[in-house]
């Protein structure tokens, strides 16, 4: 039994890589270093960003219950597809100054496309993954949170420097890039 990684198994290791990166890595970490520019450019107070972020995290929950029955219903890479894009849109939309119930929908979307991402994408990189390499790729799939997570600690205050707008906008472009 071969235990290395091979070229074939890249597609489903890739695959794996990008869901957590975006599902978590962005879609969840980028939001702790905005939140002091939100609040410091007075689109949001202290405790309304806090429950943005519980909105958030309340997505994630309800993505993770349905993301299996949704790729049941569903070809599991247009799931994904989906999710990406409404990660990406989530961001976009919030680029631009709203209301509180606005974002707060936004980052609850962003939460539940994040949380079906993070269900749906490593299981379909697993399922592509021979049974000897799934222990290795299973592992390496989550590396993309960090990756993610780092990703968004350095570009994040980078683009704060231009603009929180284009922050947000930037961050939407790279979940669906």
């Amino acid at each position: 039994m071969k235990r290395t990684l091979t070229t074939h198994d890249l597609p489903a290791l890739m695959t794996g890589i990008m869901a957590t990166l975006a599902a978590i890595g962005i879609a969840r970490f980028a939001y702790t270093p905005l939140l002091p520019a939100i609040i410091q450019h007075g689109w949001f107070s202290a405790s309304q960003g806090a429950y943005l972020g519980a909105a958030n995290l309340l997505g994630y929950f309800v993505g993770a219950l349905v993301a299996h029955a949704l790729s049941e219903r569903f070809a599991p890479r247009w799931v994904m597809a989906a999710s990406f894009a409404s990660i990406g849109l989530s961001f976009v939309l919030c680029a631009g100054a709203g209301g509180f119930l606005w974002f707060f929908f936004w980052r609850l979307m962003s939460g539940v496309a994040g949380g079906i991402l993070m269900v749906v994408g490593p299981s379909l990189a697993l399922a592509a993954t021979p049974p000897e390499r799934r222990t290795r790729i299973g592992a390496l799939v989550f590396t993309g949170i960090g990756a993610g997570a780092l990703l968004s600690a350095f570009v994040v205050p980078l683009l704060l420097g231009v603009s929180l707008s284009l922050t947000w906008g930037a961050l939407g472009l790279l979940c669906i890039a």
